[in-house]
């Protein structure tokens, strides 16, 4: 039977709700297709892809419980639910069956949603959602948001009208997996989950629940990956990411932890397990974010739908540090963000204007080495860049970031300790590859012998290259200024500054 305020509005209010249930579907990143995108939430992907894959009865979805789930957790309503199902079943041509048309949740289904039968609350509701998660995908269970699950209950019971005790009844449930989309109820939310925001990038709520699950998550949030990956990624801003983060840990703890402060809390103590120490690259906030999510251990996780959402966020974070010349952040930088960024970061870096070296025959050597066909991937194969690493202001470090600013890559690669190694047959050209010696003369006569290969070069005084060597020789310990080739080789990876 359908409970009597149901029928009494039914003839009143038989129009579209303006109710939208909670939760959302991913950005779109690519033509959705005829029949749309899978919600966001992991568990209503779950169930929802379910019911596509095993309902038997078209004629009465209904009377399998992953699809009454489903239902009741998708997106917008159950007819929006029912129109994905039935054009994922049978195609985009044809008219899906609307909610008040089918047949009712059956008994069987809807007592197990229920306390002693009689009413369904929060609690019997979680259990009985989480369950049929579990039994579907266990490898989703970790996944479960708790904030969304209580949403979706949220959404059932201010339709139903039963704010007040927090318990709906049997008739009303299924009244409302019934009408709920072609009728109003009397509220739109009684406010269990209030100022508890939400994403739809599924690889950023992902890991904000994985990190909800953690003992210190609130109270030292960057100190763990799930967290610091979720904070940097989390498009609304670090604030808000807190308020989302600490609804979940009180839901998950029965808590009542206040939102903690940025700024109050430690600094960012957890280093991005990248193969090189930082300041770090693009390449590498690309890696930590793949690979904080595949550390969450399950394969139901969701890994970005296209890199650009991750570019896209770093070239922010650049911005608001203030790094666009190298495109590279310092840990300290990073932690920053973390602390006083609060608001969501919409800026990108502007045009760019490298900075070229004080000396004009060390920038037209630089220019040379830019032509290098491996300047990405192995400047010291070209012996232009080998010389003009030698000279530049700031040491080889300033010398890489030179190269991505001109380069364009955001830092990708612009350290030399992780380039390859200069080769014997490199420093062959150089200095003497009989000895595999390279002395003072020889690099003054391969500086200005480079050189000379340039149109209208531009000839440095004699003492500044002598001063440039003398600075190698200084840091290799070989003050006779012969020096060997591993040595040689050793300051071009690892001198660090001049």
């Amino acid at each position: 039977m359908v409970s009597s305020w149901v029928v009494g509005l039914t003839s009143l209010l038989l129009s579209a709700t303006n109710v939208v249930a909670t939760g959302g579907f991913p950005p779109v990143t690519s033509p959705p297709g005829a029949c749309g995108l899978f919600p966001a939430d992991a568990s209503c992907a779950t169930v929802f892809e379910a019911c596509v894959n095993t309902l038997q009865n078209k004629a009465d979805p209904y009377s399998s419980e992953v699809c009454v789930a489903a239902a009741s957790c998708y997106p917008t309503n159950p007819d929006s639910f029912l129109s994905n199902l039935f054009c994922r079943i049978q195609g985009p041509t044809g008219n899906p069956p609307k909610s008040a048309d089918i047949p009712r949740v059956p008994p069987s289904i809807l007592g197990n949603i229920l306390v002693r039968g009689e009413f369904a609350s929060l609690q019997s509701y979680t259990s009985w959602y989480n369950r049929v998660v579990t039994s579907v995908n266990p490898n989703a269970t970790v996944l479960i948001d708790p904030a969304f699950v209580k949403m979706s209950f949220d959404i059932i019971l201010a339709w139903t009208g039963f704010c007040s005790n927090g318990e709906v009844p049997a008739g009303n449930l299924g009244d409302w997996f019934q009408f709920f989309s072609t009728v109003t109820g009397p509220a739109t939310t009684c406010n269990l989950v209030p100022n508890c925001p939400i994403t739809f990038y599924p690889y950023a709520m992902d890991l904000t629940v994985t990190c909800a699950r953690q003992q210190n998550a609130v109270s030292n949030p960057f100190s763990i990956q799930s967290c610091v990956a979720a904070a940097l990624n989390w498009h609304d801003g670090v604030d808000s990411f807190l308020q989302a983060l600490t609804c979940r840990y009180n839901i998950i703890n029965n808590g009542n932890v206040a939102v903690p402060a940025s700024n109050s809390l430690p600094p960012l103590s957890f280093n991005l397990p990248v193969s090189n120490s930082p300041p770090y690259t693009q390449q590498n906030f690309v890696d930590f974010t793949y690979g904080s999510v595949t550390a969450i251990g399950t394969s139901a996780a969701r890994y970005p739908s296209t890199i650009d959402f991750v570019t896209r966020t770093w070239a922010s974070i650049v911005q608001w540090t203030n790094f666009c010349s190298t495109g590279a952040v310092p840990q300290q930088n990073l932690s920053d963000l973390l602390q006083y960024s609060h608001v969501a970061l919409t800026g990108t870096c502007s045009a760019v204007t490298c900075t070229p070296d004080a000396n004009a025959s060390c920038n037209q050597l630089f220019t040379a080495c830019l032509s290098s066909s491996t300047i990405l991937t192995d400047p010291y194969a070209d012996s232009n860049c080998v010389l003009a690493a030698t000279c530049w202001g700031g040491g080889i470090n300033a010398f890489g970031n030179a190269i991505s600013c001109a380069k364009n890559t955001q830092g990708k690669n612009a350290n030399p300790q992780f380039w390859p190694r200069l080769t014997q047959a490199v420093f062959n050209t150089l200095g003497n590859s009989n000895t595999g010696i390279i002395s003072q003369q020889n690099y003054i006569d391969a500086f200005y012998g480079a050189l000379g290969k340039l149109s209208s070069p531009i000839w440095p005084d004699v003492n500044y290259v002598i001063g440039k060597w003398t600075t190698i020789a200084t840091w290799a310990k070989f003050p006779n200024g012969n020096i060997p080739y591993g040595n040689f080789a050793d300051w071009l990876t690892y001198s660090a500054v001049a």
